[in-house]
This record gives structure tokens, sequence and C-alpha cells, in this order.
């Protein structure tokens, strides 16, 4: 994003980050799985869910100071330089020990990083590409449309794809990337609802 040199560019480098986030929250998930236990575990989970919206927050307090001040693309090096020594300093972690016999469902993992990037876009951009028709700060429009709330119906159409696709490798015997009881757990719903408006908030 720093490097940018076109909105072009800028909505490539968004969707990158995108998949990578999504691509990164299993190992978060199992790092917590094995460092923290009990109550601590569980409060670890809650945080990592409220870490998009604790985020945003801080993206307005001090990431807008910062671009008012120094210049749009100084946030997104000093992110790098964070990227970095989060990567240095994830050294210091207990190793994870390696599960063998244990397959990952690769098309499953590509469904949802697609489900989560087209979402992330459709909605970070909601109000910059436009609700319905296409503005002019749209890298393109379909039939003079904005490309936005396209983006967020794919999203949800590759989601349920995902669901259904976990479905399928569930009856004939194969492993999942999810446990397909989580989705059926009220509590589980109601986290996955709250995470939703969390994401649909800003660009409301």
């Amino acid at each position: 994003m720093a490097l940018s040199t076109s909105a072009s560019m800028m909505t490539q480098a968004q969707g990158v980050a995108g998949l990578a986030a999504a691509a990164v929250v299993p190992t978060l998930v199992v790092l917590i799985a094995t460092h923290y236990k009990g109550t601590q575990q569980a409060q670890a989970l809650g945080l990592l869910g409220a870490a998009r919206a604790s985020a945003g927050v801080l993206a307005f307090l001090i990431v807008g100071t910062i671009g008012s001040l120094l210049g749009w693309r100084v946030p997104f090096g000093l992110l790098g330089f964070l990227a970095i020594s989060v990567f240095i300093l994830s050294f210091r972690l207990k190793p994870v020990a390696r599960q063998h016999g244990v397959q990952i469902d690769w098309v499953g993992a590509i469904l949802a990083a697609a489900a989560v990037m087209l979402l992330s876009l459709g909605f970070n951009y909601l109000n910059a590409w436009g609700l319905l028709l296409a503005q002019p700060r749209a890298p393109f429009d379909i039939l003079g449309l904005s490309p936005a709330p396209p983006l967020i119906v794919l999203g949800i159409v590759l989601g349920q794809a995902f669901f259904a696709w976990s479905h399928l490798r569930d009856e004939l015997k194969r492993p999942t990337l999810i446990a397909l009881e989580v989705p059926d757990w009220p509590q589980a719903r109601a986290a996955t609802f709250s995470l939703l408006i969390i994401e649909a908030a800003p660009a409301a």
C-alpha cells in the first residue's frame, strides 16, 4: 500500500492484505489454544475477534493523525515495520508440534479466504465506490454500477460454497477446515453476526 502508484494498485494490495488476514487467523487460533488455557483462552479468543474493531478505532486516532501530518504513505510504512517486529518476536513463542497425518482442506481454505477478501473489499469501499451507482473513485464499474455491492454478494456466495463444500467433505468422512458443529452453536452464530455488524458498521 505504501508503494502504490495508482488506485488499482492500492486495491490489489488491499486484496492481498485480506487474503493474508484470512490465512493467518487459523494460525492465531492454534497459538491461542497452545499458550492459553481455561478462562484466559476464552478471553484471548474474544480479543482476537475484537481486534478488527479495535484496529478501526486506532486507525482513526493514530493513523489519521499521522496521515494528515506526514502523508498517507507513512502509516502503511509503519505497519510494515510493526509486521517485521511481530515476526521477529514470534520466535520467542513456544513451538507448536506438527500434527502428522493431518490433511488441510485447500479448496475450503481458498473458498474461505476469497470470501473474506471480497467481503472486506466490498464493505471497506462501499462509500468510496458507491452504494449503487459507481463513484469517480471506483476502479471500474459494471454498466455504470458500483463494484462494491457485487463484491459483497460474490463474497456471500463463496461463503455459502465453502459451507456446502465442507458438508460434502464431512459426508465423505474427510477432514474439514472447521468443525461443522460450530455454526450450529447459538453462541457461535451470535458471535459471527456480531463480527459481521462490526465489519459493516465502518462502511455505513
